[in-house]
């Protein structure tokens, strides 16, 4: 019940549920210190209004209760707020454990409030924005490598997805296939070419997991090429994509 509440319920709505509940409870005080109050007042009517007298006039057990009440509404809203403080520094700590950057923000586990979270959360943030621009500027460079060397190679290389949607030919495949440069980038390789052997050896590919080597396949004018497929997978052993690579006979 207490996972619930502490993970479940909006951040917003909790506050609002304690603000009701303290609410509630000064409500009940003063509510009570009114009926003494006023009974007080009646049993005196015309003699001074003795704060003694009034005092004796509450029931201990009903100011203790109350007391108990905003005690702890009080306690459990600063049991909530701890809860949520350690929860996030327990995920920063994991993260930072995670890259090993532990020993380099020993400072993050100094204090645990918020003013010291918030600092910490955008610290790593900031960290973690630089990582990932890094990371993608060196894919960037890393594809427009692959890319040249691709383009600067004999044999014609094309990549096709699962559903044999082709997401690059170099552009010796594209003058061995005889096709329009860019034409089939991002199309079903089954647009723009029919050959029957080939589009077999993919669906082989596909459904069987299985490289194809040496396969000999006629083009138009009767231009034989020879097509080799590899299967490519993710770390799932799931195939995401096939490498097909044509050779001139």
């Amino acid at each position: 019940m207490l996972n619930y509440f502490y993970h479940k319920i909006p951040l917003l709505l909790k506050t609002i549920l304690f603000c009701l509940l303290q609410l509630f409870v000064l409500s009940c005080a003063i509510y009570f210190l009114l009926e003494a109050f006023v009974h007080h007042y009646q049993l005196e009517l015309y003699a001074p209004i003795s704060m003694i007298g009034f005092l004796s006039q509450l029931d201990i057990r009903v100011i203790g209760m109350i007391s108990g009440c905003l005690l702890a509404v009080t306690g459990l809203f600063y049991l909530d707020s701890n809860r949520f403080v350690k929860r996030v520094k327990g995920v920063m700590d994991d993260s930072l454990i995670e890259r090993k950057l532990e020993d380099n923000f020993e400072h993050f586990g100094a204090k645990e409030n918020y003013d010291s979270l918030v600092k910490n959360l955008a610290s790593i943030f900031s960290l973690y924005k630089a990582f990932d621009n890094m990371k993608t500027a060196r894919i960037s460079l890393e594809l427009d490598t692959s890319r040249t060397l691709l383009n600067n190679i004999s044999e014609g290389v094309m990549f096709v997805d699962s559903h044999k949607v082709v997401s690059y030919v170099n552009h010796v495949a594209e003058q061995m296939l005889k096709l329009v440069p860019g034409e089939i980038i991002g199309k079903a390789i089954v647009r723009k070419i029919t050959n029957e052997k080939l589009l077999e050896s993919l669906d082989n590919a596909i459904e069987f997991e299985q490289k194809v080597i040496g396969k000999v396949i006629a083009i138009r004018n009767d231009e034989k090429l020879i097509m080799n497929v590899f299967p490519i997978k993710d770390k799932s052993a799931q195939i995401i994509r096939l490498m097909i690579i044509f050779k001139p006979i």
